[in-house]
């Protein structure tokens, strides 16, 4: 992950096509990284996780995204894979969006504004 600045905030940004969080000890270890560049703000792309993180009953979406939450953590994740999500993803997705811990965002300057608010 890279950091990055928009409007004066830090953030990571994963590499689009790199799956960075496979486990829940992926996300944990990304907080020590996040520390080393004073951030708790983390830019995800779709691509960032394995498909497992997108069907609910692995447990590996709401495991990953608590631990975001716990740790008053932000994060916005990119869908650029273009693929439709199955319906239970979709209410999951809607529940993130009236929260503001994580969001799902279809563009990248609309995922970074909301980061960098």
């Amino acid at each position: 992950m890279m950091a990055k600045k928009a409007n004066g905030k830090t953030y990571l940004e994963g590499t689009p096509g790199n799956i960075i969080v496979s486990s829940e000890r992926d996300i944990v270890d990304l907080f020590g990284l996040s520390y080393e560049h004073d951030t708790n703000r983390f830019l995800f792309y779709e691509s960032n996780f394995p498909a497992d993180l997108f069907n609910l009953k692995t447990g590996l979406a709401g495991a990953v995204f608590q631990k975001i939450a716990v740790y008053h953590a932000r994060a916005a994740v990119v869908l650029d894979s273009g693929e439709k999500k199955n319906k239970r993803f979709e209410e999951f997705m809607y529940e993130c969006n009236k929260q503001n811990q994580v969001r799902f965002f279809t563009d990248t300057d609309a995922a970074v504004e909301w980061l960098s608010s």
